[in-house]
């Protein structure tokens, strides 16, 4: 993605100079994942930080054979943003 129209799509990188931007963006890969895709399983620590920058991603657990949707994030979101910031699982475990 362009540095210079990031922060069009991820309201967190407004303000950020195009340089810093492209600094930040060229640590990170850009994935594209298909519907119903799973991008980190329960069971797995999370080391990401995940910037939406179009479509949707929805958080849930299965509790016995039910799944329950924890949370919805969509373009311009993020998620995962303690994962850069300590060794520790996720809640959930």
């Amino acid at each position: 993605m362009d540095p210079d129209a990031i922060a069009d799509h991820i309201p967190f990188f407004q303000g950020v100079p195009p340089e810093t931007c492209e600094k930040i963006l060229a640590l990170g890969d850009f994935k594209t994942y298909p519907d119903q895709a799973v991008m980190i399983d329960q069971e797995e620590w999370g080391r990401d930080v995940v910037f939406i920058v179009s479509g949707w991603v929805k958080i849930s657990t299965r509790i016995g054979d039910q799944e329950q949707t924890l949370d919805i994030f969509g373009q311009g979101d993020y998620l995962g943003t303690m994962a850069i910031f300590d060794d520790y699982p996720p809640l959930h475990q």
